[in-house]
């Protein structure tokens, strides 16, 4: 660094942003704007629970799935993409880490009240994402996880809505 020259913090607005993105809000909102709007689809009668218990469910799961994309991603993005939250230490490694499991795990609090099979069907999807992060993302299988959580999502609303029938198979 030269004499007389200073470095300029990020203004904290940047920060607030770069530390958002970590939950990737685009297809976050996508993923469960799109659920509600098959809930709607698929029961006209369906009450405010549970547009709640499926729309910020599928928002949460989205929320982890997109955190702990980021924190596998991190030491590829220090280099490719160092204006993210965790290569520049916005966020640190061990808070999002912590925002992934709390996100998960509202997602499964929020969804505790539905029908067993159905709060399974939210953890199956839930789970590919996580395996795409966690284990097969660069891999000749990162197809997997995204041809299987695709159609989880209408069978999810088709069976919390009472919707479900054998036709769909």
């Amino acid at each position: 660094m030269k004499a007389g020259r200073k470095t300029l913090a990020p203004p904290p607005a940047a920060e607030l942003v770069s530390a958002l993105r970590l939950l990737h809000p685009f297809p976050s909102f996508l993923v469960a704007g799109l659920t509600l709007a098959m809930v709607r689809m698929e029961s006209a009668h369906a009450g405010l629970g549970l547009y709640l218990q499926l729309g910020l469910g599928m928002l949460l799961y989205q929320f982890s799935i997109g955190i702990a994309n980021d924190v596998v991603d991190s030491p590829d993005d220090a280099v490719a993409k160092p204006w993210k939250a965790l290569p520049r230490g916005t966020v640190s490694r061990r808070v999002a880490v912590l925002a992934a499991a709390g996100c998960a795990g509202g997602g499964l609090a929020v969804t505790a009240g539905l029908d067993t099979g159905v709060w399974l069907v939210g953890l199956g999807g839930w789970l590919c994402g996580m395996a795409y992060d966690l284990r097969l993302k660069r891999t000749r299988l990162s197809w997997l996880p995204y041809s299987v959580a695709f159609p989880l999502a209408p069978v999810w609303v088709y069976l919390a809505t009472d919707a479900w029938r054998p036709l769909l198979w």
